[in-house]
């Protein structure tokens, strides 16, 4: 157990030490506001505050954990190590030459997202390009990782005897079921529509492919849930999968969930994978909807449902996570960019949102991705070959540091594309480090 002094106790402060001490260095930590107390205490301690009580580790605090109002911020960005960090501070005894708990608060509660200057983008997403990681150059870098590691590494220079608990890294699969099957299951209307598409675009392989996989020729070129579970047997991977049941609509897809086919491959991927909902594109607008969504998958598997990913990445803060959580989710795995590779909340570490409306931690998990391979064909524009190159940066840092790291990939995505399969299995041994 770690001991913290400061002047005054608030939501703020004490959110970025959960977040810091219990949820990330698994260490503990009792925080005082009596600065005797503090210094007869038999634990190391950081003094967190405007001026030094006499601590062997000083932190200068900002004003950022004080302040219970959400207002426009532009945080100075200051150079450290290579990297780019914020809320910098000025003493002579001061630990860092910024505060790492007001610049670790500001990205994992995406405070910059609650502010209403940004422009959206056409799903009403906040864009990548605003967010002042992506535009400092440091949203490949899991910053708020580093961070929390260099107090870490602080206490221990100073504190040589003390031990924490150890840190692995650890990897992470996860799919969209967007769309099952390609042809499979769709329904005799939606089937002749289907024809009817591919013959005003005069695609005659992709009719003889739709004639063959309906009459039982050939596999559903959706269908390459085999290939994923037997990479995730062969490299012991636990993978999450998400899936979209909402009712038909220009965003949602699916086959039926009453769609025998679809509740078999369901019910079976179960078996060896965590299940989580991936609500429709317009459920964000009523959570009677939402509710719903969750009951058909559980009504198909028979477990609870407790895992999330919004569809399109669709997060508006704090009403989205509010209303998954009024659902029953317990765990979000939307944090990340749908147009960009990286850390939208500089960290790739999980950790509780923060409803900063409310000033109160919730009980909600959020789990950041790195990577997506939409992100790479779709808004990018690499080429297959490429990708496995630029997801390396990501990995081997998170390698190094010990923490963990997931990504997305979609069943669509891969369909009857070798090069992209080839990839896929790729970046699948690189990351577990085959």
């Amino acid at each position: 157990m770690v001991a913290v002094y400061c002047d005054k106790r608030t939501s703020r402060l004490e959110y970025a030490l959960d977040t810091v001490f219990r949820d990330f260095l698994k260490c503990g930590y009792r925080l005082f506001t009596d600065s005797s107390e503090f210094l007869e205490a038999e634990i190391p301690g950081i003094a967190y505050s405007q001026n030094n009580p006499g601590a062997a580790l000083f932190i200068k605090a900002s004003p950022l954990l004080f302040e219970n109002n959400i207002r426009k911020q532009q945080p100075e960005i200051l150079e450290w190590k290579g990297h780019k960090v914020l809320f910098p501070v000025k003493h002579k005894e001061a630990l860092l030459p910024f505060d790492p708990l007001a610049c670790i608060f500001y990205h994992i509660t995406r405070y910059e997202e609650y502010l209403p200057h940004y422009v959206k983008d056409i799903h009403g997403r906040f864009k990548a390009e605003n967010s002042i990681l992506f535009r400092s150059g440091m949203l490949q870098e899991p910053i708020v990782d580093i961070l929390m590691l260099e107090i870490k590494n602080r206490v221990i220079e100073k504190f040589p005897a003390y031990r924490f608990p150890e840190q692995e890294y650890s990897f992470q699969p996860t799919y969209d079921i967007d769309m099952a099957f390609a042809h499979l299951g769709k329904g005799f209307l939606r089937s002749i529509g289907g024809f009817a598409k591919l013959f005003l675009k005069l695609q005659p392989r992709e009719i003889r492919g739709r004639v063959k996989t309906l009459l039982g020729l050939q596999k559903d070129p959706f269908d390459n849930f085999d290939l994923q579970k037997s990479l995730h047997f062969e490299l012991g991977l636990k993978a999450v999968y998400f899936v979209n049941l909402g009712d038909y609509s220009r965003y949602d897809k699916n086959i039926s969930h009453e769609n025998r086919r679809l509740r078999s491959l369901l019910k079976e991927t179960s078996e060896h994978a965590e299940l989580g909902i991936h609500p429709s594109y317009y459920s964000d607008q009523d959570t009677n909807t939402l509710k719903t969504e969750i009951g058909r998958l559980e009504g198909i598997t028979g477990k609870a449902v407790s895992k999330s990913r919004q569809h399109f990445l669709k997060l508006d803060f704090p009403k989205t996570y509010r209303r998954l959580i009024d659902a029953g989710i317990s765990e979000d795995y939307s944090m990340g960019y749908a147009s960009q590779i990286g850390f939208r909340a500089g960290t790739s570490s999980p950790f509780y949102f923060y409803d900063l409306e409310k000033e109160e931690k919730t009980k909600l998990k959020v789990h950041p991705f790195a990577f997506m391979d939409t992100t790479f064909l779709d808004y990018l524009d690499v080429a297959p070959g490429v990708i496995p190159d630029l997801t390396k940066p990501l990995i081997e840092p998170a390698r190094k540091l010990k923490i963990p790291l997931m990504a997305i990939w979609h069943n669509y995505a891969l369909a009857d594309d070798q090069d992209r399969l080839d990839a896929y299995e790729e970046i699948l041994r690189e990351a577990k480090g085959e």
